[in-house]
């Protein structure tokens, strides 16, 4: 293997499987998938690098760049840090009041997770800034040395500290932060320092959530990096961010509470990618997974950023029952429904499936490990939408016999039908909870599917996108080559990147733009000196300038995006308005352009081009598709059986074409093609289907 040179690695650990992807400097790929071990996912992450360093011969490793669901899974699994608050007098109470908002309204059995910090563990000490930067009560250190011992006495593993006004101020909590790191030795996190936005229960919820997940963070990217050195890899590692841009794994470390969308950010990522590559700037990403599936809008190339996002709520999206986080987090819906959620028939008689997975460990009843318990997964299998012989390149034999007995006890006998009928209601339900993601970002938000088309990936994504589009209304559906480690392929794809944001509550016709000049180019030059630091060239760097908008007396507000403007003049102002005022038509149905509006939070994201892998184009074939077929195998539509052709995707070319039904497998996925369904081969070796409306 002589002359590959260096490669970049991309591992994402998911809640099934861990996959990875690389590419060499000569413009190589590798990418290769094992089980993920829930009890220690470094372990997941080694077995796929000796995987692929097995099969590549290769270890000169130029990168590693990861996505781990680390953090999110302290918050959902309650394995966070202990916890404790030192606020100003007043306010100790902020994080348990909260806010009004409901997701289900009418629900009368709604809880609201626990406070992360119990009431015993959140102290006050004198201390009050106004809003307009006075020293109304000075900071009683004595206060402060007080509340540090009592807190590390209640056993405490890391303590926040979150003042009044400390977004425009942070004077007293930068002080206070000081004297408890100097008298505990623990870890201390300011809320100004990772939330520079004004709203108490925001922010302090923000620094709560980073301040619980950090222990656990710091250990994890810790035992990675000592890990990859022991094998001798001393490689830097960066993490993919919630943004959808990747960080040092110093800064990372730091700021653990903005990789709760790591793996899924990438994914989206990658679609985009797709999308550019094949000319389509609208997009809906679908990436379904073993454990869940997350779908993403988007629109004109651009990805779509929300600043506002609850952890921990469910249906990630949502308001009012989780932990509110701001930090950028590409705006997507997850549900838990994937290739390994669970089926049954509970006590009222209903079919349900998920949101409990089988996961790895044991995994579906048909991958022979264990498992009893019916899944998606059992059921494609049941239906002859899988390749036995041939899942997950080879690597695990499925027993279609367990899976039947699966669906057969738990499903199909408790409901007096068949296991074929059976198998097509798991599947049915299991799309009608996707669909209605699908719809979240797109029908919900103002946007007509039948402009947009639909990347699906993931393990499990290929199989059902085109039923999914088909109700959905979306007339193409893209299966990307690496569609099996897409989520992979995107860390490599992802620019390197910083978010900042500042307050800045100002009507529109009270706005000092010199002062707007002076904030941004604060934020723009310390996110430009990180990403020198981080080896990047000024050439590079890009930088983005966005503005928090809303009319004045609403409640909310709605981001507004624009390049680096080249002055701070009137045109940026009626730059920013116009912007506003179609996003909010578009959003929330209606604009009034003779209202007063004002700017609230000012905001810069700084990112760093990185060297993406090249696309291939395919050969034209040398004999028609039907002489390349594996075989024939029996599959399953509407209680109808289908002689269907069974095609390997490393033996399509170029043009190829492939009327549903049928199945295309390759080692990190199947593609499940339905009737009323047409695939092309593209030039890029990406599968288009063609979707015959319902």
């Amino acid at each position: 293997m002589a002359g590959i040179g260096l490669t970049r690695v991309g591992i994402d650990i998911g809640g099934t499987f861990t996959d990875l992807f690389a590419v060499a400097d000569d413009g190589r790929t590798w990418s290769a998938k094992v089980l993920t071990t829930p009890a220690n996912p470094a372990e997941g992450l080694l077995d796929v690098l000796d995987r692929w360093q097995t099969a590549s011969g290769q270890q000169e490793v130029r990168e590693i760049v990861h996505a781990t669901t680390v953090a999110t899974n302290a918050v959902l699994e309650g394995t966070t840090a202990r916890l404790g608050l030192v606020t100003t007098r007043g306010f100790r109470d902020v994080l348990e009041i909260g806010r009004h908002q409901r997701r289900d309204l009418y629900n009368l059995f709604l809880e609201k997770p626990p406070v992360l910090i119990p009431r015993e563990r959140r102290l006050e000490v004198l201390e009050r800034i106004g809003a307009d930067g006075s020293i109304v009560e000075p900071l009683r250190v004595a206060d402060v040395v007080r509340a540090a011992h009592q807190l590390k006495d209640l056993g405490a593993e890391a303590i926040v500290v979150a003042f009044l006004h400390s977004y425009g101020y942070p004077q007293h909590e930068r002080e206070a932060a000081a004297v408890i790191a100097d008298e505990t030795r623990l870890p201390v996190v300011a809320s100004h320092a990772v939330c520079r936005e004004y709203r108490e229960y925001e922010r302090f919820s923000t620094a709560a959530v980073h301040a619980a997940v950090l222990p656990r963070v710091a250990t994890y990217i810790q035992e990675i990096g000592s890990r990859l050195t022991t094998r001798g890899i001393k490689a830097p590692l960066s993490v993919m961010q919630s943004s959808g841009g990747m960080a040092p794994a110093a800064t990372v470390a730091r700021e653990p509470a903005s990789i709760v969308e790591s793996g899924p950010a990438a994914g989206v990522i990658a679609a985009a990618e797709v999308g550019r590559r094949l000319g389509a700037s609208n997009v809906i990403s679908f990436d379904m997974g073993g454990t869940s599936t997350k779908a993403t809008l988007i629109r004109d190339g651009h990805v779509s950023i929300n600043n506002d996002y609850e952890i921990g709520g469910g249906v990630h999206g949502g308001f009012g029952t989780g932990y509110p986080l701001r930090t950028p987090v590409i705006d997507l819906v997850e549900i838990g429904t994937g290739g390994g959620s669970i089926a049954g028939v509970d006590a009222g008689g209903s079919l349900y499936v998920g949101p409990a997975s089988a996961g790895a460990e044991p995994g579906p009843a048909c991958y022979g490990r264990g498992g009893t318990r019916p899944t998606t997964t059992d059921a494609n299998a049941v239906l002859g939408r899988l390749r036995p012989d041939r899942f997950a390149g080879g690597h695990i034999q499925l027993d279609v016999g367990a899976a039947r007995r699966a669906v057969a006890e738990h499903v199909a006998d408790p409901l007096s039908m068949s296991v074929e009928v059976a198998a097509e209601g798991i599947l049915a339900l299991a799309g009608a909870k996707m669909g209605r993601a699908l719809e979240l970002v797109s029908v919900a938000r103002g946007h007509d599917p039948r402009e947009f088309v639909m990347v699906a990936f993931g393990g499990a994504g290929p199989m059902h996108a085109a039923d999914l589009a088909r109700e959905l209304g979306c007339g193409r559906v893209v299966i990307p080559p690496e569609a099996g480690v897409q989520s992979a392929r995107g860390l490599l794809v992802a620019e390197a990147r910083r978010d900042f944001s500042t307050a800045m509550l100002s009507a529109e016709t009270d706005l000092d733009l010199a002062e707007v000049e002076r904030r941004f180019a604060n934020m723009r030059d310390q996110g430009a000196r990180e990403l020198r630091d981080a080896g990047f060239s000024d050439e590079a760097i890009s930088v983005r300038l966005g503005v928090d908008v809303r009319y004045t007396g609403q409640a909310y507000e709605v981001p507004v995006w624009i390049g680096e403007p080249a002055t701070f003049d009137g045109e940026l102002r009626r730059q920013v308005s116009r912007e506003f005022h179609q996003a909010h038509a578009r959003l929330h149905g209606h604009r009034d352009e003779e209202a007063a509006i004002e700017w609230v939070t000012l905001r810069a994201s700084v990112t760093a081009r990185t060297v993406r892998p090249g696309s291939t184009e395919l050969a034209f074939p040398d004999e028609p598709v039907a002489q390349r077929r594996l075989g024939v195998q029996p599959m399953i539509w509407a209680g109808e059986t289908h002689d269907a052709p069974v095609y390997a995707r490393e033996r399509l070319g170029r043009d190829d074409h492939i009327e549903g039904p049928a199945l295309v497998i390759q080692d990190q996925t199947t593609l499940v093609v339905p009737p009323a369904t047409s695939a092309h081969v593209h030039a890029t070796g990406d599968i288009v289907l063609e979707i015959s409306p319902a």
